[in-house]
């Protein structure tokens, strides 16, 4: 008899204590809260990344669509990865390499990724002197430039 109490009185805790574990969890937010200030708000003290990334970081003018993809830093050079997509030019035709600069800094490189060579969707990869930041501007042609705030 004295092992049947024993044995309730555990089974009715571990019962009240589920009960407290279940009714905090249903009090907690169905979303993931953001922290305006980043880590810095959460007292984490983390190291500057060498690359950016860019996801929001998409334009449109003239039935051209420039996503910048990725930013990297390495080696004495910022790296820009692009995509391009229209239906209205051959983007293989725009003379992108020099009319675009990253503050203020012409691009020394700009190759077409993969086996493209045009078209109207283009995966592309802009290399400038330096680790830079600040305004990028991917130039296609005099009156067609595409301006981002790089961080």
């Amino acid at each position: 008899m004295k092992m049947f109490l024993v044995i309730s009185i555990i089974i009715l805790s571990v019962f009240i204590a589920g009960a407290f574990i279940y009714a905090s969890y249903l009090d907690l937010p169905n979303t993931v809260q953001p922290h305006a200030n980043g880590p810095t708000e959460l007292g984490l003290n983390l190291p500057e990344q060498a690359s950016q990334s860019a996801d929001q970081l998409i334009l449109e003018k003239e039935g051209v669509l420039i996503t910048v993809d990725n930013i990297e830093r390495v080696g004495g050079r910022t790296i820009v990865k692009l995509t391009m997509d229209n239906h209205v030019y051959d983007l293989g035709e725009f003379d992108v390499k020099n009319f675009s600069r990253l503050n203020g800094v012409k691009s020394s490189d700009y190759k077409i990724l993969g086996n493209q060579v045009g078209g109207h969707h283009l995966e592309a990869e802009l290399v400038f002197s330096g680790e830079l930041f600040g305004k990028l501007v991917v130039g296609m042609k005099d009156d067609l430039r595409f301006e981002f705030d790089i961080k």
